[in-house]
């Protein structure tokens, strides 16, 4: 018998609106009586996905163009990345759309991309992350047109990242005050009628612009969703995605989009019960940061949008900043199907990552089903290795199965914030943020060791040098990155 750790969660409500398009609105009453049903997978469907399907899994990667494109103003060309880039990021969508159980891959659609690079440097131009801007300086006319139009159809993402890794990790995490409380770019990844995307990145360093145009078929009924429930994290959840916020507010939201066939929830009625197969003890986010009270940062609610008990703190607009409130959020928006049945609640594991194969169980209660009888709804969330079992390349530190000087470098980075992890508290909360090399698998891990002393130390930067200068050779071959 598996010693086990329930938590049982009441309800709250917040109403808010999302960044859905309005495009994907489809009347209840016209719903089909066959469309998209979730598919289950196991885990060793989703490893063979990924194995035709790879995209790296941390955030570096050279931004590389078969059209040349500007990072230094004046922007006057609209480049395109390259093929293999281009790849890496629609593999990235797919494969998260795949472990959710969705059977159709959306595809990149070349015109988009256009406009989707052009909203990308109309944010890097700015510095900002906003879906309208005004014509900044340095930008052509024709691209500010195009990238300006496009904002309004894009998921926009920033920081010193790739594409892929600000798609794939960040957006499905939706873990940042402004978004946690509708994790509408996840919904936006997962909508079932998303069936093509553009794909736009420019930047340099640490300062980077990501934008990915989704198009919504609206007319297709057969990509209307008929199915029981979509949930994020979904049934196998491969530890390498599951990322925190670097927000002071760790949040990475769990979603659980029910089907037609429930009515919206009477938060009144819902409790939640979770049961950990470790027995640690889970516990709810109870202090969420709303929106930043001196940046004006994150989702602008006012107090008749979110119910929270009184356990709240507004500024002079009205706004909500804090909420404290130990209870779940529902995020609805009429016009949007199913959002109005959407369930977002924030699971802590002793306020850290779940750890690796832990089990959860998650059962909904008080449900209602459009034909009045009551309902409730179980399911598993089981955290896994994805890369557990595939080979490995000692040096090969970034994963892209060689041993070069960028393996030597980035281990550097490594060994320079690994010994900071625990001795300072501000340095341990920042780790996981600054330190690209988290404990993904156990041939990440071995990889850094190249020396294979047992020690990951400023001897193994010299070993992968030497490898790298053919000056040593490299004794084992690998047929998959990390």
């Amino acid at each position: 018998m598996r010693n086990r750790r329930t938590l049982h969660i009441l309800a709250g409500v917040l109403f808010a609106a999302s960044l859905i398009p309005a495009a994907m609105v489809q009347a209840e009453e016209n719903i089909p009586e066959q469309g998209i049903v979730r598919e289950d997978r196991t885990i060793e469907e989703i490893r063979s996905y990924y194995g035709s399907h790879p995209f790296r899994l941390d955030y570096y990667m050279h931004s590389a163009y078969e059209v040349p494109q500007e990072v230094d103003a004046p922007f006057n060309t609209i480049g395109r990345l390259d093929a293999d880039y281009r790849q890496a990021g629609l593999n990235g969508v797919n494969f998260c759309r795949y472990i959710a159980g969705l059977p159709n891959e959306v595809t990149e659609n070349p015109e988009l991309t256009t406009k989707a690079q052009a909203s990308a440097i109309l944010q890097y131009a700015e510095n900002e992350l906003k879906h309208h801007l005004e014509a900044p300086r340095d930008v052509s006319d024709e691209i500010y047109q195009l990238g300006n139009d496009a904002n309004q159809h894009c998921s926009l993402m920033k920081g010193p990242c790739n594409f892929t890794y600000s798609t794939a990790f960040r957006c499905m995490a939706d873990g940042s005050r402004g978004n946690f409380v509708t994790a509408g770019h996840r919904r936006n990844f997962l909508a079932p009628n998303l069936v093509e995307i553009g794909i736009g990145h420019i930047g340099k360093g640490n300062t980077n612009r990501s934008s990915q145009y989704n198009h919504y078929d609206n007319d297709d009924r057969s990509l209307v969703f008929t199915g029981d429930y979509i949930a994020w994290p979904p049934a196998y959840m491969p530890h390498e995605l599951y990322y925190r916020s670097e927000d002071s507010n760790p949040i990475y939201p769990f979603s659980l989009e029910l089907g037609p066939e429930y009515k919206e929830p009477d938060m009144n009625n819902i409790t939640i019960d979770i049961e950990s197969s470790s027995g640690q003890a889970i516990y709810m986010q109870e202090n969420y940061i709303v929106k930043d009270a001196s940046t004006g940062r994150g989702t602008h609610l006012s107090s008749d949008q979110l119910i929270c008990d009184t356990n709240m703190s507004t500024d002079e607009k009205g706004d909500i900043t804090e909420c404290k409130s130990p209870y779940m959020v529902l995020s609805t928006a009429p016009d949007i199907p199913f959002a109005n049945r959407t369930i977002i609640f924030n699971p802590l594991y002793e306020g850290e990552r779940y750890p690796r194969n832990e089990h959860l169980t998650i059962t909904v209660k008080g449900l209602e089903k459009t034909d009045g009888t009551e309902a409730e709804l179980q399911y598993s969330v089981e955290f896994f290795d994805l890369m557990k079992d595939v080979s490995v390349l000692l040096g090969d530190v970034n994963c892209d199965g060689s041993v070069d000087i960028r393996d030597a470098v980035l281990l550097s980075v490594y060994c320079y914030y690994e010994p900071w992890k625990n001795k300072y508290d501000d340095k341990a909360g920042r780790e996981e943020w600054l330190n690209p090399y988290r404990e993904y698998s156990e041939s990440v891990i071995k990889n850094r060791d190249a020396n294979e002393d047992g020690v990951v130390e400023t001897s193994d930067i010299v070993k992968i040098v030497k490898i790298a200068a053919h000056l040593e050779p490299s004794e084992m071959e690998s047929n998959t990155a990390c």
